[in-house]
């Protein structure tokens, strides 16, 4: 826990890019199958050069998955770096789920509808518009890491398929750390009939 809040010195962060950049190379069968390599070689030097002051490990991660989506090997990854939960926290919330772990969520147009809610005696309202979690808009995660999820080649479509199951709340729970409380903006219009059914 202590690695992630830390800030990684500019020259760490370059060796870093070559040790991955050198075991990409190595391993993967066919790297420049949907651009060349002298593109890829751009891209890395591009990311060193771009290095000009240190970075926390997931503030990292963003910009080399970045580089590394657009190699367009879909199972390719970069994973960021989640806080571990101490034994007294693990047994405390053993049962219980996140604060999207209840909604079924579906992504259209950079708006995040509520399709449906675990909870029976729910207020809410099939086909609101999540607005905000907190302060924070749901656009601004899927802007932030909108090059963390893509499929092989030029695939258009996985990026809305795989934002759709889970990964909302995955990179939400990456930045908010587990709390006993969450405020949700939503706006209603009638619109669930115009929405899909993903159950």
């Amino acid at each position: 826990n202590a690695h992630i809040d830390r800030e990684i010195p500019v020259e760490d962060l370059k060796k870093d890019v070559d040790f991955i950049y050198k075991k990409l190379k190595k391993n993967h069968p066919k790297l420049d199958m949907y651009i060349s390599q002298n593109q890829i070689d751009y891209k890395f030097d591009s990311l060193k050069n771009s290095l000009n002051k240190p970075l926390k490990p997931n503030d990292f991660y963003i910009k080399l998955q970045a580089v590394v989506s657009q190699l367009r090997h879909g199972h390719t990854d970069v994973l960021p770096l989640f806080k571990r939960l101490t034994k007294e926290d693990q047994k405390r919330l053993k049962d219980s789920k996140g604060p999207l772990a209840q909604f079924s969520l579906y992504f259209e147009n950079d708006s995040l509808y509520l399709l449906d809610s675990s909870k029976k005696d729910s207020i809410l309202k099939k086909g609101s518009v999540l607005l905000k979690i907190d302060s924070v808009s749901p656009y601004t995660y899927l802007h932030k890491y909108k090059t963390a999820f893509y499929g092989d080649g030029f695939n258009q479509s996985y990026f809305q398929n795989r934002l759709n199951r889970n990964y909302f709340s995955y990179f939400y729970n990456l930045e908010n750390p587990v709390q006993d409380s969450v405020l949700y903006t939503l706006s209603y219009k009638e619109l669930f009939g115009m929405l899909p059914d993903i159950s």
